[in-house]
């Protein structure tokens, strides 16, 4: 005779009554901002001048250079002369004008300046973030070279450390 098993599962439902709290959880932290140094140059344009050796020395002064540094940044301009500081004929490279790229950097309170900044970095703080005057001087191309009619070049790089 076989048996039969009936198994039965009752559902025991339990009810909880929980009141829950209200509250507020505060913490700070703190935000920091680090403002390091920085310069770009903004423009720097070629300059064209006109050389005769009879006449006084040419200077020219220009604003063709305009850059900008983050307030409180050390900076150092200097220059490289393609022609060690020549402006070479370019038909006749043994044909040489020699000449100083003098460098005067002016904020409203600080001015620094370097009369060959082909042979003497220009150092300085900068003094705000706005871009300080500039000028660029050829400041010593001599009279009297004995140089031939022709147009004579040089390329100079320009650089900002910081």
């Amino acid at each position: 005779m076989k048996k039969k098993i009936i198994a039965a599962v009752l559902g025991v439902g339990v009810i909880w009554n929980v009141s829950v709290a209200t509250g507020t959880a505060t913490d700070d932290y703190t935000i920091t901002a680090t403002v390091s140094p920085y310069c770009e140059i903004l423009s720097l344009s070629d300059v064209t001048l006109s050389y005769n050796p009879y006449t006084p020395p040419v200077t020219s002064e220009t604003t063709a250079f305009s850059f900008k540094c983050v307030k409180g940044t050390n900076f150092t301009i200097s220059a490289t002369s393609a022609n060690g500081g020549y402006l070479v004929k370019t038909d006749d490279p043994t044909e040489r004008i020699s000449y100083s790229l003098g460098v005067l950097v002016q904020y409203s309170s600080v001015s620094a300046y370097s009369p060959d900044v082909l042979v003497t970095d220009l150092s300085a703080t900068s003094q705000t973030k706005e871009p300080p005057s500039v000028a660029l001087r050829f400041t010593n191309i001599a009279s009297g070279q004995n140089v031939s009619i022709g147009t004579y070049t040089d390329t100079v790089t320009l650089e900002i450390s910081y």
